[in-house]
């Protein structure tokens, strides 16, 4: 069977609760669910000092090629 795996469909494509940022730039590498289309990637967390910090960023998934 070509296709012989079970579709993934959750809306979650990343999660890691504890990220330590020491740079100005962070990236960050990771699969994505089967859904295709464009994508909200908020990032919530707080400075050194207590400030809460939130960044916005979109992302568009498109139909992998074969």
């Amino acid at each position: 069977m070509e296709n012989d795996r079970i579709p993934d469909y959750r809306r979650i494509l990343f999660w890691e609760p504890h990220v330590e940022v020491g740079d100005d730039e962070l990236q960050f590498e990771f699969y994505t669910s089967d859904l295709t289309g464009e994508f909200e990637v908020v990032l919530d967390g707080f400075t050194t000092y207590g400030k809460p910090i939130t960044i916005y960023k979109n992302i568009i998934v498109k139909e992998e090629s074969q």
